[in-house]
């Protein structure tokens, strides 16, 4: 004792022996003891005692300055207090006392974790000077709400658990955006309403919810599920790939019947920030990629070719008459790519009477900004050909897409020039380019004059891709591709290329297909170019018969157009037959290589081959007696 207080003293060894720490746990405590001399102490435990009150720590905590970590569980505190020396303390563990209110921690700035579980409070408070904290457990008190303020300040809090609770209003959450694990077990929650806030901390990934009467019907899951891209665990139910898209299907209906819920789909008021929205988007694209990543995956026995070329998020299809033999595409003259990712949130739209500038919402946003309309997230395709103000849209002349799945954009291409007349520069990052011939899909711009495909997100950039894209798009008026400026050589040399790609295809196609074509290119002479360019129907002409007589560029053209991009649902009977025709044409290829092969060592021998059977007849010839004998001896060993 020491002026009528307790005073701890160690021995030397027992310093030695654990010099940052110090357990009095189970010691009948009544107060915080003074510890003169253990200025190294980092760790303090205190656990299952009858300390009261905790003022005497501001005494203790002079020479416990660099206190770290402190432990009073299971003593009988009813108030927090005496923690204004210790400055550097990151852990303060509070369980199971009787504290009453959250107060007494304006100077802990630095606290990491928090547990004031198994107390006796009653509201959500005192934390905004909390910068730094990371973990808070409130579980087991008498909580009956989360205020709308409750948590300002907690911007990197990461883990929340107010299980066990009386909780039937949850405000405040758009102040937790780094929120990835939250547990609100056995409250009194009874409606999805009464949770509305949750749908804020976008990042969550764990949510537990059991023991609430919200918890008894489906709507809870689909709510949580659908508005929490990064939710994969939800009271110990794993969140599958049918799971959100059943719970997306019901935000769609949700938001199309109530505007609470289209509230929550754009946000704040004044609409979420644009870096949370762009962040949305690629959470969402990352996660829609990882599920056609499984959903993709190569099967055993399609054969190398089908493993090689298969990528991430790329479709089923065939490979028609196009150099895209290593994935799973089909190029078509009929087909729409439809987007294929959940529905979007409800959007937030800026602009005025003239038209919009901005359509925006919880996971998309697109918008012009100057010369650039910039496209993020698979929703934004809804919006790309809604009405826009004139004369902002006249003036993009560069389209940036980014997070959207290049299948789902091909829907959208060909409306483009409608509404930004005067786009020509189109850049795409992560869109899940594959394979070559996706490319097919932009001549749809006609009038594409510079394109970008960026590392990020687009497997294509691994091939020798630029040649083929400049043989495709070269005669829209392609001029610079990543930068680089295409030159009549490129041009040459990719036309050298796959110059009979456009024959192959023109061969392959039906009539019922190439007479379309013709039509949409206005060579039928259906639409005053009859007299300059005979309609495949007269003189009797079928459409390939006409288009074989026609100028040899005009054919090449057509050719290059009738190699479009086309997604198509395959049955199992059709990727069957898909793997038998590319093992037969695997196997008359290698046999029209060993052909060609062997026929240009039969050029380069023949001289010496010609010179040894000559010598070797006049030889025979000139000893006919002996040769005979030979062939004697030959014939009686038969």
């Amino acid at each position: 004792m020491h002026d009528g207080r307790l005073q701890v003293a160690r021995t030397i060894r027992e310093k030695e022996k654990n010099p940052d720490r110090i357990s009095l746990d189970r010691r009948g405590l009544t107060a915080v003891p003074l510890m003169p001399g253990e200025s190294r102490v980092r760790l303090l435990s205190l656990q299952h005692n009858l300390i009261t009150r905790m003022d005497s720590l501001s005494a203790a905590g002079l020479t416990l300055s660099r206190l770290v970590f402190l432990d009073m569980y299971d003593n009988q505190v009813d108030r927090v207090s005496g923690l204004d020396c210790l400055d550097n303390l990151r852990v303060l563990l509070m369980g199971k006392n009787r504290i009453k209110k959250i107060e007494g921690l304006r100077r802990q700035t630095r606290l990491e974790v928090l547990d004031l579980h198994g107390n006796q409070i009653t509201s959500v408070g005192g934390l905004s000077f909390l910068c730094e904290l990371k973990v808070l457990n409130l579980a087991g008190n008498q909580i009956r709400s989360v205020g709308a303020s409750d948590l300002q300040g907690l911007r990197n809090l990461q883990e929340l658990n107010l299980r066990r609770n009386r909780l039937r209003k949850l405000l405040g959450f758009g102040d937790t955006p780094h929120l990835v694990k939250l547990f609100l077990s056995n409250n009194e929650l009874s409606s999805v309403e009464d949770m509305y806030s949750v749908a804020k901390a976008s990042h969550l990934r764990e949510v537990t919810i059991d023991g609430n009467p919200v918890a008894q019907g489906g709507d809870c899951v689909s709510f949580l599920v659908s508005y929490l891209p990064n939710l994969n665990m939800l009271s110990n139910l794993q969140i599958t790939d049918p799971v959100r898209k059943a719970a997306m299907s019901w935000r769609s209906n949700k938001e199309a019947a109530s505007s609470l819920f289209v509230q929550l789909g754009v946000g704040e008021p004044d609409g979420v920030k644009r870096e949370e929205v762009i962040f949305n988007a690629r959470t969402n694209w990352e996660l829609l990629r990882s599920q056609s990543c499984c959903a993709n995956s190569p099967r055993p026995g399609h054969g190398p070719g089908h493993a090689s070329g298969q990528r991430p998020g790329t479709a089923s299809g065939t490979a028609t008459a196009a150099p895209s033999l290593d994935a799973d595409h089909q190029h078509g003259l009929d087909g729409e790519d439809k987007p294929t990712c959940p529905a979007p949130a409800a959007p937030s739209s800026a602009g005025n009477a003239q038209g919009k500038t901005r359509e925006q919402g919880g996971d998309y946003l697109v918008e012009i900004s100057g010369r650039y309309l910039n496209v993020y997230g698979q929703g934004a395709l809804r919006f790309i050909d809604r009405p826009w103000n004139a004369a902002k849209a006249a003036d993009v002349t560069i389209v940036r897409f980014n997070y959207i799945n290049f299948n789902g954009l091909t829907a959208v291409l060909g409306r483009l020039k409608q509404r930004f007349p005067n786009a020509e520069h189109f850049i795409f990052r992560e869109n899940n380019l594959a394979c070559l011939g996706q490319l097919n899909a932009l001549a749809d711009i006609q009038g594409l004059t510079s394109l970008c495909v960026e590392e990020e997100g687009n497997p294509i950039v691994a091939k020798q891709w630029q040649s083929y894209a400049i043989y495709r798009l070269a005669h829209w008026g392609l001029r610079t591709i990543n930068d680089v400026e295409v030159t009549e050589e490129m041009v040459s040399a990719a036309a050298a290329e796959f110059r009979g790609l456009s024959d192959l295809v023109l061969w392959s196609l039906p009539d019922t297909l190439l007479q379309p074509l013709l039509s949409r290119l206005r060579l039928d002479g259906s639409r005053g170019h009859g007299a300059a360019l005979p309609a495949p129907h007269h003189h009797h002409l079928s459409a390939r018969q006409w288009l074989w007589t026609a100028d040899p560029a005009l054919r090449t053209v057509v050719g290059k157009e009738a190699l479009q991009w086309r997604r198509t649902s395959l049955t199992q009977d059709d990727l069957l037959w898909r793997h038998k025709g590319r093992v037969q044409l695997g196997a008359l290829l290698d046999m029209a290589v060993s052909a060609v092969a062997k026929l240009r060592q039969l050029e380069s021998e023949w001289p010496s081959v010609l010179q040894e059977l000559v010598r070797d007849t006049l030889v025979d010839y000139s000893h006919l007696h002996a040769y005979m004998k030979k062939c004697m001896a030959s014939l009686q060993r038969l």
